[in-house]
């Protein structure tokens, strides 16, 4: 670990038989999680004390690690086939959990706490919790559920007990924040919260990216368990999902190649067209020097045939299209029925208006966020019609009436234009001469009151008949 650290300031836990000055952070970390040596294997202690598992001195990780696989091995030799099928039970049973608390909405656990704020990651070990910030600052929680050791991942959010092991990773939640640098830091944290059998808590603000992409480290690295089913069962179990940032999850994919669970070069059948569009469009956006030896872009291929996104029409203009004069009623999902009114606003019962997606969400309770494809219009202002009209297909079949409306306004804007001109007759024996900043000794000449749109002052030589009218 010593050249992975010497790469990065915040550092880990590093290894003294590892160097490598060329090796990425990626080998470094494989490598350190690989089997050690049968000498090591035969020196593992079988049992470890409390009191030496935090002393780095006395343990080091490296001793650690033989120990945890040693007693993973023992694990599987020992441990009955019942029991990993009870453990699997427990899992679904917590998914289920969750599933039906979300259905209810009663997010209040048994022992008092909000289970919005954490969840226990029971896939790996019973004592392994993902929060937010809340859960790492409640008491109940802490308490109800034996919290021995809270890693922090987090630059700025305060550490509230003292009177357990604190860890932080002080990371920000940024695409390129050095993730790596600190992973082995945290997992010699997580292994000695496992070793002892102390709870802990990892934690960051939301408790959806920065945590989860470590515990999900931490599944593959000791557990070998596969990514992308402990994401997953996470998304189910934590409350709004997980939402691992695009580096992190850069990062977690490369381990789970390295370990065998996700082939990252071919993630499906149309790899190799996706690479020729990809180079097809990448060549074709440059020039290249007359000298290039490299690979050309092949003019004769055939273009790429793109399918483009139909027109929509505006629920307002349907509204219009329609001719309604109150309201237009929608019926969701064939249970849900609605009002719309001119503005292409749904109505409640306070004759409040709110968006079509809103009261897709609250009045008629569905998740699904698309309005168009599950709507009907049944009825304009009470008048039932004959067949109902899908919202989605009604609006792309009309897509066309926006203009039409716009050849009708630029039509009557026309008219008006040509009906409000005025025109005035001035006689032969009137001048009128432009001249900037003039001012004639004549008593009957003045400055007329015309926009001249950034052009000097209009001066009009009135002649003795009388003043010229400007309209």
């Amino acid at each position: 670990m010593s050249s992975l650290v010497s790469r990065c300031d915040d550092g880990g836990s590093s290894s003294s038989e590892i160097n490598f000055e060329r090796a990425s952070w990626l080998d470094v970390t494989m490598i350190t999680f690989a089997s050690p040596s049968d000498e090591k294997m035969a020196n593992a202690p079988l049992t470890l004390n409390t009191n030496i598992v935090w002393d780095e001195r006395l343990l080091p990780w490296d001793n650690l690690h033989a120990y945890l696989i040693n007693k993973e091995k023992r694990k599987r030799k020992t441990v009955a086939d019942g029991i990993e099928k009870e453990k699997a039970l427990n899992i679904e049973k917590d998914i289920e959990k969750a599933k039906e608390r979300a259905r209810k909405k009663d997010f209040t656990h048994e022992q008092g706490w909000d289970t919005r704020d954490a969840c226990r990651v029971s896939e790996l070990w019973d004592g392994l919790f993902l929060g937010n910030m809340n859960s790492a600052g409640s008491e109940v929680f802490i308490e109800s559920n034996n919290i021995g050791a809270i890693l922090n991942v987090t630059p700025n959010i305060a550490q509230y007990f003292h009177s357990i092991k604190n860890r932080r990773i002080d990371i920000a939640d940024s695409a390129d924040a050095p993730w790596e640098c600190r992973l082995m830091e945290a997992m010699d944290f997580l292994d000695r919260c496992y070793a002892s059998n102390t709870n802990v808590l990892v934690h960051c603000r939301m408790g959806q990216s920065r945590s989860v992409s470590y515990v999900l480290a931490w599944g593959m690295l000791r557990f070998k368990y596969p990514l992308r089913k402990l994401e997953d069962s996470l998304n189910i179990k934590r409350y709004g999902g997980i939402k691992v940032n695009v580096g992190f999850r850069t990062r977690l994919g490369m381990i789970a190649e390295k370990l065998g669970m996700v082939n990252m070069n071919s993630r499906s059948c149309i790899t190799a067209k996706r690479k020729r569009y990809s180079e097809e469009f990448a060549f074709a956006s440059y020039r290249r020097p007359a000298d290039w030896k490299g690979r050309t872009y092949n003019a004769s291929r055939p273009p790429r045939v793109t399918r483009s996104r139909p027109g929509f029409l505006s629920l307002k203009l349907v509204f219009q299209k329609l001719q309604a004069k109150n309201f237009i009623g929608i019926l969701y999902r064939e249970k849900t029925y609605g009002k719309m009114n001119s503005d292409g606003f749904m109505l409640l019962e306070n004759d409040k208006v709110v968006p079509p997606l809103h009261w897709e969400v609250r009045v008629a309770n569905s998740g699904a966020k698309n309005f168009n494809k599950y709507s009907a219009i049944v009825d304009i202002d009470g008048k039932k019609l004959k067949e109902p009209l899908n919202v989605r297909e009604y609006r792309v079949a009309n897509a066309a009436y926006v203009d039409t409306i716009a050849a009708e306004t630029n039509a009557s804007k026309n008219n008006d234009s040509t009906t409000n001109v005025k025109t005035t007759d001035v006689k032969p024996t009137a001048t009128a001469t432009i001249a900037p900043n003039t001012v004639q000794d004549n008593s009957n000449s003045y400055t007329a009151p015309v926009s001249t749109f950034g052009r000097e002052n209009v001066v009009v030589a009135a002649p003795k008949q009388g003043p010229v009218t400007i309209v």
